[in-house]
């Protein structure tokens, strides 16, 4: 067995270096070998830590310089404004709803009027109840001319009438006739055959229409309910809207609602001043009678209200229409076509008044052309409506 001699470094019995002895590393053993030291250096990880720069925890700032260049100009065009701004109408008054009516029976109130629903062929019976215009209003029910007979639109005399012989809708073979109310090839007393319209007619000469008195004698009249008694055209009265003024054979002749009219086609009434304020000291003006017109049928007027001094007042016209009994009228007064200005809807008789203003604006001339509409309602009458204009000077540069 080795034995070794106690030398520097040995440890005494109990493990402890001796005193005064320098501590010596000495390599341990292990089975007589003596193993290497221990690697007290940190574990390799594959990458070596920059010590001398630790490293930025702060994002690095944003070094690009500033954009200082001026874009180019938006050269495109946008496209163009097509919508229609509203007209300038100035400050119109405004078109009041009419009262309720109130109507003493029989009559009763259709359209915001007292009318008769026994004889108003437009409220025959009942409100907006029209009757064709061959027909009249008896009794509240639209009727066709003694004699005659309602197919359709039509007054007919089913006794003859090849296209409702015996009742409405019932139409005989081509080339027969219709006689007393069955279709057949002869005529029987008091009828007469005629011709009319390519076909041949079993006729009563003392009633029909087309053969009075003899075949082919039409009765006829503009606006009138023509009637064939006892072989001799005469009439029972006129359509509505139409008058006899003549007392003529030419039927009603006065047509109060003729067709054609439009607003740009109005007579022209002049054009007048309207300053409410005139002069060196802007004092109060008055109305004054400039123009009228009279008439007895449906009329368009135009006119025109001028500016006529610096004052700064309102310009203003007044129109009123005086109607005469019997027969009704309305008043409507526009700016341009279709917008209204103001209205009056007044009954038969009973005078319309329509008066209208513009503001004055300080950095332009307010005049302006308006238009004038009378228009026929109901009712007949032969007399004229008068239609005056007043304006508040009678010239239409100054005031």
């Amino acid at each position: 067995m080795l034995s070794c001699a106690k030398g520097d470094g040995d440890m005494d019995p109990d493990g402890a270096p001796s005193p005064g002895d320098a501590a010596v590393d000495v390599p341990p053993e292990r089975d007589g070998f003596v193993l290497p030291p221990e690697d007290t250096d940190p574990p390799d990880t594959g990458s070596t830590p920059d010590t001398e720069h630790p490293p930025d925890t702060q994002p690095p700032p944003d070094t690009e310089p500033l954009d200082t260049s001026t874009p180019p100009p938006d050269t495109s065009t946008p496209p163009p404004d097509t919508s229609t701004p509203p007209p300038d109408t100035g400050t119109p008054e405004p078109d009041a709803p009419p009262p309720d009516v109130t109507c003493t029976s029989p009559m009763v109130a259709c359209d915001m009027r007292c009318v008769d629903p026994r004889t108003d062929e437009r409220h025959c019976g009942r409100c907006d109840n029209v009757c064709s215009s061959v027909q009249r209003c008896a009794a509240g029910r639209c009727a066709c001319p003694t004699g005659q007979t309602a197919c359709g639109t039509s007054c007919v005399d089913t006794a003859s009438d090849p296209a409702h012989c015996g009742r409405c809708g019932n139409a005989c073979p081509a080339g027969s006739m219709c006689a007393s109310g069955s279709c057949g090839g002869t005529c029987m007393a008091p009828r007469t055959m005629c011709a009319s319209g390519g076909s041949t007619l079993c006729v009563d000469t003392s009633t029909d229409l087309r053969h009075c008195g003899r075949c082919g004698n039409a009765c006829s009249g503009t606006g009138a309910m023509a009637v064939c008694m006892g072989g001799t055209c005469t009439t029972a009265g006129c359509r509505a809207g139409f008058s006899d003024c003549n007392g003529g054979s030419d039927g009603c002749e006065l047509n109060h609602n003729p067709s054609g009219l439009a607003c740009g086609m109005g007579t022209d009434l002049g054009a007048f001043c309207g300053d409410n304020g005139c002069g060196t000291f802007c004092g109060s003006t008055s109305y004054r009678v400039v123009n009228s017109r009279s008439g007895r049928a449906a009329a368009w007027f135009r006119a025109r209200i001028t500016e006529c001094s610096n004052c700064p007042s309102r310009i203003s016209h007044r129109v009123t229409l005086t109607v005469p009994m019997g027969v009704d009228y309305d008043l409507f007064v526009y700016g341009p076509c279709g917008s209204l200005l103001g209205s009056s809807r007044a009954l038969a008789g009973v005078t319309d008044t329509v008066e209208f203003s513009i503001s004055d604006t300080l950095v332009s001339n307010d005049s302006r052309d308006y238009f004038i509409e009378v228009r026929y309602y109901s009712g007949a009458s032969c007399s004229n409506w008068m239609l005056t204009l007043e304006a508040r000077a009678a010239s239409g540069t100054s005031c």
